[in-house]
């Protein structure tokens, strides 16, 4: 990228009579600094001149002073170290190195500086073939002392000399621990690619000014995207979401768009960051349950359930088709996946559409899931649980009334139901889901085993994969209830506990520290499932017709290649056991002893502690001072 600037009129002016002297001395040879004529350096210059002239190029007049005849020569007698390293280049060398270096622009020189600074090793380095100190290189490219030294600076990195660890500059962490916490705290990660999307009415631009207004020595705005793009490539600022777009984000992005007045702009600033601080509030409350629930398992569980987007689990799946079977039928298997953060697992559960979506999903994947993380079907006093904002599958009074009931059996001392702010919901289970998808693409799954075996490779900690042929159906045990709940699709935390006998519901809007709860009494509604509820017994009419339009379908798959004859075999298996409503595997909610009471572990005495409460009530002593008469 070459340096352009509009030349001055007086310079325009000039330039015939600086130019004509040299229509009869075409031929003259670039002085050599040993043996230097009388007049060369004038007629250095004006060759310079016609050589940007005839160009049709315009210079900077920093770039004449440092590339000059009188500047390279006068740098050239410089004694750059005991060894004289600059003796070893010629004057044509040293110029055409400075003209190469000063006709970039200025961050590009700057990244020339960097780079030459991480080859440099114990003060020398290699130009031109031989090795030289650091000053000749400064000197030969024509870069001053201050500057060089200041991008030294910028670059160096501090080494610790006990252990040898290398540690980044200062501003370069910072910038660096600005970004991880956005990412972190309004980051969404996306369930079908390796990517976490900031809101799409957060551009990369007010994050920079968010980070200048909170640090002191800030980057600037192309650095910081430096920064941005070397070490967190994954995350990504848009306009528009893929997935289901948060409604005052689509707003506040829109407001943009629009001429507002300045108080206007003033004021959809501040929405935005309320928006924002809410959504990162909720997020951290969910970071703060895990982070519990890792350090003391045995005190607290935390859950994370969600669904997966079903476009890329229809089965068959190829990578490519032809036009005979582009068209053939193809049976959706779902899956909803479940992380368990304390005990480090993750679970894939696999059901197609012989049952509703709905709520026997969501409690009997859970019921799964308790089963395997339980001690003696004993399980930790609190639960901690992440759902997705979707009424039909978590958000309705079926699952707050089954989990009412699990705190009504001790199941639980307490549990908490937690929703993140609608567009906003995407976490480390799509970060999953994102992992699953990517592994499956470009690979042909004909069977459902091959299906449940990639999902096994595509994540780690290795998923339990499960297929559910039954269900308890405990949706039909809350519908035959004589109450329901109103009005709470509003709230997003939810907390069960049993306070003298009767289970209360406390709810309230956000997560706030200083909000206070709302408690309903929900006893009634958690009695609905103290019996043991009946599987599911009804074939689910969509799954029906998927099955039969499979069935028929078969002879096609085989005949455009695409199935073998053993896998023909195991979707005529696979077909029928769909059409029966098998026993679940799951256990029943009744089977779960009483919650595991928190280990008190006896006191040790230790004098350390004792001193330092002796120590502390002596900073609360307060001193007399007086005056009395000396002993004789």
């Amino acid at each position: 990228m070459k340096r352009k600037r509009e030349m001055t009129v007086e310079e325009l002016d000039s330039l015939p009579c600086i130019v004509a002297p040299l229509q009869d001395n075409t031929n003259m040879q670039c002085p050599d600094p040993d043996h230097e004529e009388e007049g060369s350096k004038k007629t250095g210059r004006l060759r310079e001149t016609q050589q940007f002239y005839d160009a049709g190029k315009t210079a900077g007049k920093r770039y004449l002073q440092r590339t000059s005849e009188e500047a390279i020569v006068e740098d050239m007698k410089i004694q750059c170290c005991s060894s004289l390293c600059l003796e070893k280049f010629t004057f044509s060398f040293v110029s055409k190195a400075r003209r190469s270096f000063w006709e970039m622009v200025t961050m590009e020189q700057n990244a020339r500086i960097d780079e030459h600074r991480e080859h440099v090793s114990e003060e020398k380095c290699v130009v031109n073939g031989h090795l030289v100190c650091t000053q000749s290189w400064r000197i030969i490219h024509g870069v001053s002392r201050s500057r060089y030294y200041e991008r030294k600076s910028s670059m160096t990195t501090a080494k610790d000399g006990r252990k040898g660890n290398v540690y980044g500059h200062k501003r370069t962490s910072e910038a660096q621990n600005f970004i991880r916490s956005l990412a972190t705290k309004q980051g969404e990660k996306q369930p079908d690619r390796d990517r976490i999307m900031l809101p799409t009415c957060l551009t990369q631009k007010q994050a920079y000014d968010d980070y200048e207004k909170t640090h002191e020595d800030p980057f600037c705005f192309r650095h910081f995207q430096r920064v941005w793009k070397l070490n967190f490539p994954q995350l990504k600022t848009s306009e528009r979401n893929s997935f289901t777009e948060c409604k005052e984000c689509a707003m506040l992005r829109q407001l943009k768009s629009q001429h507002l007045s300045k108080d206007q702009l003033l004021t959809v600033e501040k929405q935005k960051k309320a928006h924002l601080l809410v959504a990162r509030i909720a997020r951290e409350k969910y970071y703060k349950h895990a982070k519990k629930a890792e350090e003391n398992q045995k005190s607290y569980l935390s859950l994370i359930i969600d669904n997966m987007d079903q476009s890329k689990t229809s089965l068959p799946r190829f990578h490519t088709y032809h036009k005979g079977d582009a068209n053939l039928t193809r049976v959706h298997h779902h899956v909803t996946g479940v992380l368990a953060h304390g005990q480090k697992k993750a679970y894939a559960f696999t059901w197609t559409d012989k049952f509703h979506p709905d709520t026997n999903i969501t409690i009997n994947c859970l019921l799964h899931v308790l089963e395997d993380v339980a001690e003696d079907k004993a399980l930790p006093p609190v639960l901690y649980l992440q759902a997705d904002n979707s009424a039909k599958d978590n958000k309705n009074f079926i699952l707050i009334g089954f989990l009412a009931n699990l705190v009504q059996r001790k199941v639980f001392h307490k549990i908490k139901l937690s929703f993140l702010m609608v567009g906003h919901t995407h976490e480390d289970v799509d970060q999953m889901f994102s992992r699953i998808s990517v592994h499956l693409t470009g690979k042909p799954i004909p069977t459902l085993p091959v299906l449940q075996s990639l999902m096994r490779d595509a994540y780690h900690p290795t998923p339990m994969v499960q297929h559910l042929d039954g269900l308890w159906n405990y949706r039909k045990l809350g519908m035959a209830s004589g109450v329901t709940l109103h009005g709470h699709s509003g709230p997003h935390v939810f907390r069960f506990k049993e306070v003298e006998g009767a289970v209360q519901l406390g709810y309230k809007q956000w997560p706030y520290q200083s909000a206070p709860y709302k408690v309903i009494d929900v006893t009634q509604l958690a009695a609905a499932f103290e019996v043991d509820p009946e599987p599911v017994m009804t074939l689910n009419e969509k799954g029906r017709t998927s099955l039969e339009a499979m069935e028929s379908d078969l002879r096609k798959w085989r005949e455009g290649g695409k199935l073998t004859g053993s896998d023909i075999a195991w979707w005529e298996t696979h077909i029928d056991g769909e059409r029966c409503m098998a026993a679940p595997s799951a256990p029943l909610a009744s089977s779960f002893l009483h919650f595991a009471e928190s280990e008190n572990r006896d006191e040790v005495a230790y004098p350390e502690l004792d001193a330092l409460s002796a120590h502390i009530n002596t900073l609360s002593n307060e001193s007399n001072v007086r005056v009395s008469k000396k002993r004789r």
